[in-house]
């Protein structure tokens, strides 16, 4: 009878180490492995989180402090300049200097990696929308602070997009290929319907 008992106590403790069922003894010391998709699901949540949140700072602190440098050019001097010309246009000629203004830099590898020529055609349909929504925010908050707290904002989060990306076609993949121009157009786009009537009231511009 001892025996039998020592042989049931075995054959349990060999259940709880391949976290395997046998009899009533089925509890492994460790984690399951179903946890291993949650786990994975909330450390990103956390490194998305943490970009975004970093990249908020960033464009408060010194990318904002940057970026307002290129904001006082883009959409305080040249804003001004063809303001007569309408929002329009202004904007379509101010994304279209913006992007081969990057031209020298993509040529030599930067965001587009080795698709430097096609690159900086790219980047000009990505400055298109976001030329649209700085100046709107310019608009908006009668400052050129906005503008440059948003473009710092995006330049710090386009960081992230490295970690969470691997090997992703930059031509594409946010933040600087397709996907961030289309987002980038869609968020412009709703920023200037919610903001319409702010505008309006401000008299600035064209709503």
């Amino acid at each position: 009878m001892g025996q039998q008992r020592s042989v049931e106590i075995e054959v349990a403790a060999l259940g709880r180490a391949d976290c395997t069922v046998v009899g009533d003894h089925s509890a492994p010391p460790g984690p399951s492995i179903p946890d291993a998709p949650l786990k994975v699901a909330i450390a990103g949540c956390g490194v998305v989180g943490g970009g975004l949140l970093q990249g908020l700072l960033a464009g408060l602190t010194i990318n904002g402090l940057f970026a307002f440098g290129e904001e006082y050019g883009w959409r305080g001097w040249l804003a001004d300049e063809l303001r007569p010309l309408g929002a329009f246009w202004a904007n379509i000629i101010t994304g279209v200097l913006w992007g081969l203004w990057h031209a020298p830099l993509i040529l030599l590898g930067f965001n587009y990696g080795d698709y430097g020529k096609v690159g900086t055609a790219f980047m000009v349909a990505l400055c298109i929308p976001f030329s649209f929504l700085l100046w709107r925010a310019r608009e908006v908050t009668g400052s050129l602070l906005a503008p440059a707290v948003l473009h710092g904002a995006f330049n710090g989060v386009g960081g992230i997009f490295a970690v969470l990306l691997v090997d992703a076609n930059p031509l594409v993949a946010a933040p600087a290929g397709l996907i961030g121009a289309g987002s980038l157009a869609v968020v412009a786009a709703l920023f200037w319907l919610l903001t319409r009537r702010v505008v309006q009231n401000l008299g600035v511009g064209r709503a």
